[in-house]
């Protein structure tokens, strides 16, 4: 009876991590909450804005009184938010 052993090293691999400053997305500096959407991009609620990231470009919007928006939550086409005494959503429109 006689055992080989065999021993295999893998590479340990990190996932991707990209780091962005408030002027990459021309934004608040604090981040309230982020979700990702239907059409895999990201939203965050940033202070005065609801910022849109989808790999390539930055989108920002704001509600009318400039409140801050502090959740937001995505079902399907639809973006919700949440600010002081103010819930809603943002439907997106396609051109």
């Amino acid at each position: 009876m006689f055992f080989v052993f065999s021993s295999a090293k893998g590479q340990e691999l990190l996932p991707f991590v990209e780091n962005f400053t408030k002027s990459n997305y021309n934004g608040d500096n604090q981040v309230w909450s982020i979700a990702q959407g239907s059409d895999n991009a990201f939203y965050f609620a940033n202070n005065h804005y609801l910022l849109r990231y989808n790999g390539v470009r930055w989108e920002k919007y704001s509600l009318p009184n400039k409140t801050i928006i502090r959740s937001v939550f995505t079902d399907d086409d639809k973006i919700y938010s949440g600010s002081y005494n103010e819930f809603g959503y943002w439907k997106r429109e396609f051109c």
